[in-house]
């Protein structure tokens, strides 16, 4: 954990009890961006001189309102059907385009006292026994100091001292207190002992560390701890993720010390939202609405992950039974089709439909009603626009003259892909020629400082970099920069060097060598960002002990800061945690004559992050959005039946057996592909070994669970880190197979015309973008991760 304080996420995650639909739902949703009203100062009581009393204005938000609103709008929706009037929106400023029906409070009533008195009101008094309540919070979160709590710990004065967990009213900035987490549960347990069915989630978050990285800055939903001691002891009374009645699920935006952050707005067109909140709504909107909460959870993992979200990784804290359930309880459906439900049938005949851009869904897709009309027919629907994240339009295909009505459910029957994102890539400000370069790396190894070869993989706690302008040094931990000048020299790296620095130089890339760093074309799956804050990857510099050296740097990483001391093993360039590399291998530029087949390795290096980048964005969509209709991959150590734990690292010289399982008997057949992704970004296909029988289930294996025949056995060695392993399922065969290879697509010939899927197919491995034909839907795509370590790594 990169971060400098211990501090709990106030943000309590889903607190749900086992439901049943079809009792009355209710939602209470608050949303606060309005911290520091126009005119005012931040007050502080007297004798309040750390933490929160050293602010000098409180940071507003820009998305929470707008998360609200959301969430109204997807609860409102025919697919989660809570009434409107059951549906109460507290945020401050109001909402700007509230749903018809949705009850506003006014925005005065989120101060302390307000929140708690509306929580009581909406979460217990109002609601009866076996009611549904959702309860949503976007805002600020934070911590107090409890110096006779157990739980979390905060940086007073150079010791550590305990906190507790708050939600950041608006009043805060007036010198009042937080609500705390004891004063939340407090009534969500009286909810709970009524007999009402719960949900909570809170997209806020509190770590009191300091950025240690280089790049971008998000802004993060804390804000600063309060001081001001409860002084009281730890409450006896369970926690509602602790009773034996009611039991609870929790599903946390964050781990403990990370932050919950806004996702920065790409243009000024783009609506501002919570990072764990967009990939929740895109979760909820694609999958049914029956869905298992793991499925959610792992595909809100996902879509944070490929957001390139720099430290926040969700957490599900639950049974495992909870876990089969859907998010706000019941049975979980088996369906694989994603859904979609009519709002309304426009005058000029358009249908407005509850799915939207973030469904990965292009203008083309088809919808077909799931229950026939009064004729016996059944409507077909085509996506006409993408109109937001939870809307688009359609036009009815067939049969003329249909009509729809609200709450119309249709299912996917013809996908055509939203053009993907590409890779996006960014370069430092590259206004300095190879010979200032070579000069600039002259001076630093005349400078005597330990030099870090290796950002990535060595403790660092000094970084040089180039503005556009100036040389700068700043400490890791440490915003402020010391400015070196426009020419770099070795006396200013003395001067300013503290004793013991370990320096990383950030070398950018030259003039000379920025100007061969272009992708292909506009079909390219490599694009340049417009800023860091937009970029995948960003080109890093080094200065070696033999001169200049380029990578390609996962973003997340940079911001990130070093190398945490207790970092998991794993071999130099790849993740303990995440399925990107952390980095490219180093290319060395020692002189002008090495830019152009630097460079031609570097643009390799990029398409080959990009067919990464494209596989774990193909498997976001809607192909993917239910795997229980197939079997899922299972890795089986040799010695055993079981598989390996999803938590359990698989170690140097494991052997493991690929395996096929399915919790229901499976009847339809499909043709099985396994390709294997490693930590450096390198596909290959791993089954078939050759163009043998492929199709399950058949004659021979028809059970829940079977060893693939005629696969190898996977030994584990280097390189170590996070492999992803990608089950492709499809009722055709592919005619060619080893399409899937990223180095093989190119030199190896078709057998046969190429179907839509495999044209989609051959793009993501070829990394080019831009395909527009319709594919279908009867194949599914399902990603399994393993973590492989060295025998040296703890147990």
């Amino acid at each position: 954990m990169k971060a400098s304080v211990a501090a709990l996420c106030a943000l309590f995650g889903v607190l749900a009890a086992s439901l049943a639909f079809g009792q009355t739902q209710r939602a209470l949703l608050i949303g606060i961006n309005t911290y520091q009203p126009a005119g005012t100062s931040a007050e502080h009581p007297a004798g309040c001189v750390y933490g929160r009393c050293e602010m000098g204005s409180f940071q507003n938000l820009d998305g929470s309102v707008n998360d609200a609103q959301a969430m109204a709008d997807l609860l409102t929706s025919p697919k989660f059907g809570f009434p409107a009037n059951n549906v109460v929106l507290l945020t401050d400023p109001n909402p700007p385009h509230p749903r018809p029906g949705v009850v506003i409070l006014p925005a005065s009533d989120t101060t302390h006292d307000g929140i708690l008195a509306t929580m009581q009101k909406y979460l217990v008094d109002v609601p009866q026994k076996g009611d549904t309540v959702v309860f949503y919070d976007a805002s600020h979160g934070s911590l107090r100091v409890n110096s006779k709590g157990n739980k979390l710990t905060v940086l007073v004065s150079g010791q550590y001292v305990h906190a507790d967990s708050t939600l950041v009213p608006s009043d805060a900035y007036k010198g009042g207190y937080d609500v705390r987490d004891r004063e939340m549960a407090k009534i969500f347990n009286a909810a709970l002992d009524k007999g009402i069915h719960l949900t909570v989630i809170f997209d806020s978050c509190h770590s009191g560390g300091i950025s240690r990285g280089i790049g971008p800055k998000y802004r993060e939903r804390e804000l600063a701890f309060d001081p001001r001691d409860i002084d009281e002891t730890p409450d006896t009374t369970a926690a509602p993720t602790l009773r034996t009645d009611n039991p609870a699920l929790v599903f946390s935006a964050a781990q403990q010390g990370q932050t919950a952050k806004e996702m920065p707005t790409a243009d000024s067109a783009t609506e501002p939202h919570g990072a764990f909140t967009a990939a929740l709504l895109e979760a909820l909107q694609v999958l049914p609405a029956d869905a298992p909460a793991s499925l959610v959870y792992e595909r809100v993992k996902a879509v944070l992950e490929g957001s390139n979200v720099p430290d926040q990784e969700p957490d599900l804290d639950a049974p495992a039974a909870r876990r089969a359930a859907p998010l706000f309880g019941g049975a979980a459906g088996k369906s694989s089709k994603v859904r979609a439900a009519a709002l309304g049938m426009g005058d000029d005949g358009s249908v407005s439909l509850d799915i939207g851009r973030v469904s990965g869904l292009g203008a083309g897709s088809e919808f077909t009603s799931m229950v026939p009309n009064s004729a016996r027919q059944k409507i077909v629907l085509r996506v006409t626009s993408l109109d937001g994240l939870a809307r688009s339009s359609a036009q009815i295909v067939s049969p003329a003259g249909a009509k729809v009505g609200a709450g119309d459910v249709f299912e996917l029957s013809k996908w055509v892909p939203a053009d993907n994102p590409p890779l996006r890539i960014w370069l430092w400000p590259s206004s300095l020629t190879e010979e200032q370069i070579l000069a600039a790396a002259a001076q630093v190894q005349g400078a005597g400082a330990a030099l870090v070869s290796d950002p990535a993989e060595e403790q660092w706690t000094h970084v040089i970099s180039w503005d556009g302008t100036n040389w700068t040094l700043q400490k890791a931990g440490d915003s402020a920069t010391v400015n070196l000048g426009a020419t770099l020299t070795a006396g200013a790296i003395r001067k300013n060097l503290s004793a013991g620095a370990k320096l990383w130089v950030n070398l950018p890339p030259s003039s000379e060598l920025a100007a061969k760093l272009k992708p292909a074309d506009s079909n390219s799956a490599v694009q340049f960002a417009n800023n860091l804050g937009a970029a995948n990857y960003a080109l890093t510099g080094v200065v070696t002990a033999t001169g200049p050296a380029y990578a390609w740097y996962h973003k997340s990483e940079l911001a990130a800061g070093p190398l945490a001391p207790n970092a998991p093993p794993h071999s130099p360039g790849c993740s303990a945690t995440s399925q990107y590399p952390v980095r490219t291998d180093w290319v060395p530029i020692g002189s002008a004559d090495a830019i152009d087949p630097a460079s031609a390795k570097l643009n390799n290096y990029a398409s080959l992050l990009a067919k990464v980048n494209g596989w774990l964005q193909l498997a976001n969509s809607p192909a993917d959005a239910s795997p229980d209709e197939f079997y899922s991959l299972a890795l089986i150590p040799s010695s055993g039946n079981s598989p390996l734990p999803a938590d359990q690292a698989a170690r140097q010289g494991d052997q493991l057996k690929m395996a096929l399982m399915s919790s229901d008997r499976i009847i339809d057949k499909r043709w099985v592909y396994v390709l294997d992704i490693d930590c450096h970004g390198r596909g290959s296909v791993l089954y078939p070994r050759d163009y043998s029988e492929n199709q399950f289930p058949n004659d021979a294996d028809n059970g829940r669970q079977f060893f693939l025949p005629g696969a190898p056995v996977l030994r584990i060695g280097p390189p170590y880190g996070v492999d992803t392993l990608v089950l492709l399922s499809t009722e055709q065969p592919l005619a060619d197979p080893y399409v899937l290879n990223f180095e093989g697509v190119a030199s190896r010939g078709t057998r046969g015309v190429a179907s839509p899927l495999e044209k989609l197919l051959n793009q993501t491995s070829g990394g080019t973008r831009g395909f527009s034909g319709e594919v279908p839907t009867n194949w599914s795509i399902g990603l399994m991760t393993v973590h492989s370590v060295p025998n040296t790594a703890a147990n």
